[in-house]
C-alpha cells in the first residue's frame, strides 16, 4: 500500500467510524416562545410580600419573596401568587393560563412582568434521538425507533436562592441537596438566577419530563435533510420542590411535533398546584445527516484526484522514456557509422 492509498484508507475508516458513532438528534431549541409556568408554589397576603418588599415598597433584607417573577392576585381578592415561569420572558402572554384555571372569572392583572432571561428564545427543551441516516434519498424513521430525552440538564443539587438584591452575597443560601448530580429538565427554574427567595418557599422547582404512547409517522428525511415531523405523545411532567425532593406532583398534557415545529401543551391542576405550558419552537438536527453525504462526496473527490495523479505520473514516465530513447538512438547510429 503506497502513501496515497494509506491516506485514502485512513480517511475512509475515520469517516465510517464517525458516521456509526455520531449521536444524531433533533434539538428542541429555538427560535421558541412560551414557557412552563407553575402557580400555587409561592403566595403571600400582599403584593409587596410576594415581591420581597416592605410596606413602603422597598426590598427587604432576608426577604422570602420572588422579586423577579410576575405575580397576580387570585380572583375574589385572594392571596397574591407568583407565576414561576421558565424561561422568563417579559413578553409572555399568560391569558391561556388564566382561562384554563379561572374560566369563570375575569383574567387577573399580571404585575412585575419585567425580566427576560437571555436564552428565553433559544433554551432547548430536550432532544429526539435517532439512528443516523445515510443522507441519500427518502428515509422515514418511525416513532418506535425514536428516543425522547427531555432531562438534559445536569443539576449539581445546589439551591442558589440569594434572598434578592438587598442581601449581602455572603448570606446567600448555598444549601445543596445530597445525592446529586441529578438529570432534570433545562426548563426547571431551580438553577436560574431568578430563584431569589430563601427558605422552603422559594422557586427551587425541578421538572422531570417524559412521554408515552407516541403515534404518527415519525421523522421524514430527503437526502439527509429533515423535511417534516409527525409525532403526538402523552406528556408527563413531574414537579418537585428541590429542597428535599418531596411533594412530587405529576401533571399531564401533550407533546406534539409537526412540520419542523414542536409544542408542549399542559393545563393541569393537581394537589393545589397548577402547571401551564405553551412552550413551542422550531427544531434543528445535530449533526445534520446530509453532512455525511457531503463527506462522502469529498472522499470520492479525493479518490478521483489520487487516481488522476497516478495516471498523470504514468503518462509523464512513459513520455520521459520515449524522449530518452529518441535522443539516444541517433547517437547510437552515429557511433555505428563512425566505426564502419
Amino acid at each position: 500500500m503506497n502513501l496515497s492509498q494509506a491516506i485514502l484508507f485512513t480517511a475512509s475508516a475515520t469517516l465510517f467510524g464517525w458516521h456509526l458513532s455520531a449521536q444524531t438528534y433533533v434539538d428542541l431549541g429555538g427560535p421558541a416562545t412560551g414557557s412552563f409556568a407553575i402557580i400555587g408554589v409561592k403566595s403571600s397576603s400582599t403584593q409587596n410580600g410576594i415581591e420581597g418588599k416592605d410596606s413602603f415598597g422597598n426590598p427587604t433584607v432576608g426577604h422570602n419573596g420572588l422579586p423577579d417573577y410576575p405575580n397576580f392576585q387570585q380572583p375574589g381578592g385572594g392571596n397574591w401568587s407568583a407565576i414561576i415561569a421558565s424561561p422568563l420572558d417579559a413578553s409572555s402572554d399568560y391569558s391561556g393560563l388564566f382561562s384554563s384555571f379561572f374560566p369563570s372569572d375575569p383574567a387577573p392583572t399580571v404585575n412585575n412582568q419585567t425580566e427576560t432571561q437571555p436564552d428565553a428564545a433559544s433554551l432547548s427543551a430536550g432532544r429526539i434521538e435517532f439512528t443516523p441516516v445515510s443522507g441519500v434519498g427518502l428515509q422515514v424513521i418511525s416513532v418506535g425507533d425514536l428516543t425522547f430525552v427531555f432531562d438534559t440538564y445536569t443539576w449539581d443539587g445546589s439551591i442558589n436562592g440569594d434572598g434578592g438584591d438587598a442581601v449581602d452575597p455572603d448570606a446567600e443560601n448555598t444549601a445543596v441537596v445530597s445525592g446529586g448530580p441529578f438529570q432534570i429538565s433545562p426548563l426547571s427554574p431551580v438553577y436560574t438566577p431568578y430563584n431569589d427567595a430563601s427558605g422552603f418557599g422559594n422557586a427551587a422547582v425541578i421538572y422531570n419530563i417524559s412521554v408515552s404512547n407516541p403515534t404518527g409517522t415519525g421523522l421524514t428525511f430527503q437526502d439527509g435533510v429533515l423535511t417534516s415531523m409527525d409525532i403526538t405523545a402523552d406528556l408527563s411532567v413531574q414537579a418537585r420542590l428541590a429542597q428535599n425532593l418531596v411533594f412530587p406532583v405529576t401533571f399531564t398534557g401533550t407533546f406534539s411535533a409537526s412540520g419542523l415545529s414542536y409544542s408542549f401543551d399542559v393545563a393541569d391542576t393537581q394537589l393545589g398546584f397548577s402547571l401551564y405550558s405553551d412552550r413551542k419552537g422550531n427544531v434543528t438536527v445535530v449533526p445534520e445527516p446530509s453532512s455525511f453525504g457531503i463527506a462522502l462526496a469529498a472522499l470520492a473527490g479525493l479518490w478521483t484526484g489520487l487516481r488522476r495523479k497516478k495516471s498523470f505520473r504514468g503518462e509523464i514516465g512513459t513520455k520521459s522514456q520515449k524522449s530518452v530513447d529518441s535522443v539516444c538512438e541517433p547517437e547510437f547510429v552515429l557511433a555505428k557509422t563512425s566505426t564502419s
